[in-house]
């Protein structure tokens, strides 16, 4: 009986402690299940916040890249942004296409002086030029090959004695070497000039069309810059119809560029991104504080000379036949005009003159276009054939009147005689300018009082009226 009731308490000692083990198991698994669902709702409100998270960097994303296409719009214009790969292989394309129609040019002349030891001692100069043909006519300037004549006391510089010419490309005979050139005419007035050498195998430049070009296209300068040939330089269009007053009386209508050009790089080519010829490169302002300004005459105003010069070996250039000054501001206020120049001398005879143009006349208009400087009517003129009819708008004795005038090419003597009147005209006009700058110079530098300053301004506009009566009472 003993056994089995120590048999039966045992048991239910047992029993007691598996049930106390299952309910401790039954908590652990809720505990379990609790953590679980814990984790699992945890997991499922992140999933929310990175969808969130998610949906939100992408809308920011999408939002900066259509900003991004609105800032890079210039691509959808007419209009295109700077590919550097796309721009350099367009720099390298037009360099190997315009090279072998680029020539260096040396001019050998000789110098006289009582201090050399020789006489006609020889000097040199440089430039550049551009094959027009492949029968060996090239186009430079003119101031190239034909050296501006000096006589000082101390100096005198004779026409060119020879005439050198560096190719880029080798001849038919697979050779690169200087040829001897000649000279066929030149044309002092734009600056330009034709010369030939004996080749028939040359590779002539591709011209293009200097009314189409526009500020901020590309352009680069080919020549041969302190006698280094074969060298480009590249910038951009800076201004067109830029004029340039280069003294005695010549302006000049220029293309100017950023693209430098330096002493050697005159009657070399200024090009577009096509490889087109669009200018003749001329001259360069110089000097501290000044880079990148350089000047090209355009190709168009160069086409009709060049083949004058190749047909005639000169200009024959239709001329109106008068002297003449701008008028300053102060008359054209007088008058009511914007400006004009004043007709100081008729040459008999001259187109002119058959026209009825007088002595004092105030040319306002030429061939339909606004005058105000003498240079203005000289850029007509180059387009200007033998017997054509333009029309000039005039002042006489302050009435406006219109004349038709048949331009006719003067005698080569008459020709010259004008040209000769001109410069010295200008010269003149110049000084007495000159001169009231420097009494103006003098008076500002003098202690004087207002109430002169304002008599002798009041006399300057006294002598204006007194001139212009006696321009009407003529």
């Amino acid at each position: 009986m003993s056994n089995n009731s120590e048999n039966f308490e045992y048991k239910k000692i047992t029993n007691n402690k598996e049930s106390k083990n299952g309910f401790v198991k039954f908590l652990k698994i809720v505990f379990i299940i609790i953590i679980i669902a814990f984790i699992c709702g945890v997991s499922i409100a992140n999933k929310e916040q990175i969808k969130k998270f998610t949906n939100k960097y992408l809308t920011n994303h999408e939002k900066n890249e259509n900003e991004n296409k609105n800032e890079n719009i210039l691509d959808k214009g007419p209009y295109s942004s700077v590919n550097l790969d796309e721009y350099s292989k367009t720099s390298e394309g037009v360099a190997q296409s315009v090279l072998p129609s680029i020539v260096g040019i040396k001019v050998e002349y000789g110098v006289n002086s009582p201090f050399l030891r020789e006489n006609n001692f020889k000097a040199e100069a440089g430039g550049s030029g551009i094959i027009l043909s492949k029968d060996g006519y090239i186009l430079t300037n003119n101031h190239i090959v034909s050296p501006r004549k000096a006589e000082t006391p101390f100096y005198s510089i004779s026409d060119a004695q020879n005439i050198k010419v560096t190719f880029n490309s080798p001849n038919e005979n697979n050779e690169i070497k200087d040829e001897i050139a000649e000279i066929i005419g030149v044309d002092p007035v734009t600056d330009l000039a034709v010369i030939k050498v004996k080749r028939n195998d040359l590779t002539p430049a591709k011209i293009g069309d200097s009314d189409k070009i526009k500020v901020g296209q590309f352009a680069m300068a080919v020549g041969s810059p302190l006698g280094l040939n074969s060298t480009v330089t590249a910038g951009i269009i800076s201004a067109v119809n830029r004029k340039i007053d280069i003294g005695d009386g010549k302006t000049y209508n220029t293309i100017q560029t950023d693209a430098s050009i330096n002493e050697g790089n005159s009657g070399g080519a200024l090009v577009n991104s096509k490889g087109e010829v669009i200018g003749i490169n001329t001259l360069k302002f110089a000097g501290s504080g000044i880079e990148g300004m350089g000047f090209a005459i355009p190709i168009n105003q160069t086409k009709p000379i060049t083949k004058q010069i190749i047909e005639h070996k000169k200009v024959l250039r239709p001329t109106l036949g008068v002297k003449a000054k701008e008028i300053t501001e102060d008359i054209a206020s007088i008058l009511n005009i914007k400006n004009g120049v004043i007709v100081k001398e008729v040459i008999k005879g001259s187109s002119a003159d058959v026209a009825g143009i007088k002595e004092n006349d105030i040319i306002t208009k030429f061939n339909g276009v606004d005058i105000a400087s003498v240079s203005d009517i000289n850029s007509q003129k180059i387009n200007i054939k033998d017997g054509d009819k333009v029309n000039a708008e005039i002042i006489r004795n302050g009435q406006k009147i219109n004349l038709d005038i048949i331009m006719h090419v003067l005698d080569e003597d008459k020709q010259n005689v004008n040209e000769n009147n001109q410069n010295k005209i200008n010269n003149m006009f110049n000084k007495e300018e000159n001169n009231k700058n420097n009494e103006n110079t003098e008076n500002n530098q003098s202690n004087q009082i207002q109430d002169q300053k304002n008599n002798n301004n009041q006399n300057n506009v006294n002598e204006y009226e007194e001139m212009l009566k006696n321009f009407f009472n003529n």
